[in-house]
């Protein structure tokens, strides 16, 4: 072997050495590397971790306060529930007042009515020498009538006549409270007046016939409970037959007239010396 070409053992070790210091020093920056990207990635891991917690916070402050919101809501449809509950109830009170002031101011009505034809009826007996001087006391003899419905009339056919059953007052008997006719026993002007209360809700037409004859139209009812009224004065010969009847189909089924408020009344005004 060549003297000049032999390398020393010490150099080899040498590089060696150099070579495994520069690869340990190499590991060693890119361990601080990592460590130094591991901390940064801890730092970020541990900001995201707060920013969830965060968000986790407001999720379940959100929730409480739709929870809250909610039972707000659910309270104050509660609370609209009762307000309606009661407006209902006033509204139902107010009804009850105004229908109970309807059929006072109906009753009042027929009061009036019945006073007004009292008072005339008084008049006619207070001029009775004159109305009629048929007998040898100046005096003759009254024609008068007033009789109420009873019971309540159900369902009562168009045109059929209503009976006013209950008889207060039949002077002269000319009424007939079997057949509810009024028979003109003499010849005169007479005076007519009838109240017609209809059932609740319900409407009925009824008509004053004069032998047949269409004479005097009432209408009752409507949306509560009404009363019409009507009053006729009219010329009868003797035998003429007056009566109250259904006026054909129209109104509101069933076809009802109340009892006790529905009244018929009639009396002589003068009698006709001529006809008599």
């Amino acid at each position: 072997m060549d003297p000049e070409k032999e390398v020393p053992c010490t150099s080899i070790q040498t590089e060696i050495e150099t070579a495994s210091a520069i690869t340990l020093l190499s590991l060693k920056k890119e361990i601080d590397a990592l460590r130094a990207t591991l901390n940064d990635e801890e730092k970020k891991k541990d900001s995201l971790n707060a920013e969830i917690d965060k968000l986790r916070a407001e999720l379940i402050e959100e929730r409480n306060r739709r929870k809250h919101l909610e039972e707000t809501i659910a309270s104050q449809q509660t609370d609209l529930g009762v307000v309606k509950v009661a407006i209902t109830s006033q509204e139902q009170g107010l009804k009850a007042i105004q229908s109970k002031r309807n059929e006072e101011r109906e009753e009042l009505n027929v009061l009036e009515k019945s006073v007004e034809s009292l008072r005339l009826f008084s008049e006619v007996n207070k001029s009775s020498d004159s109305i009629d001087p048929l007998e040898p006391s100046g005096k003759g003899p009254h024609i008068a009538f007033f009789a109420r419905v009873s019971p309540t009339i159900v369902g009562i056919a168009p045109w059929a006549t209503i009976i006013f059953s209950n008889v207060e007052t039949n002077e002269g008997g000319a009424y007939n409270n079997a057949t509810g006719e009024f028979v003109a026993p003499k010849a005169g002007l007479y005076v007519f007046f009838s109240t017609i209360l209809a059932g609740w809700g319900l409407i009925i037409e009824t008509v004053l016939q004069v032998n047949g004859n269409s004479k005097m139209l009432i209408y009752s009812g409507g949306s509560a409970q009404a009363s019409g009224s009507n009053m006729a004065v009219l010329l009868l010969k003797v035998g003429d037959v007056v009566k109250m009847v259904k006026h054909g189909p129209w109104g509101s089924k069933p076809f009802t007239i109340h009892h006790n408020w529905s009244t018929f009344s009639g009396f002589l005004l003068k009698a006709d010396e001529i006809c008599k």
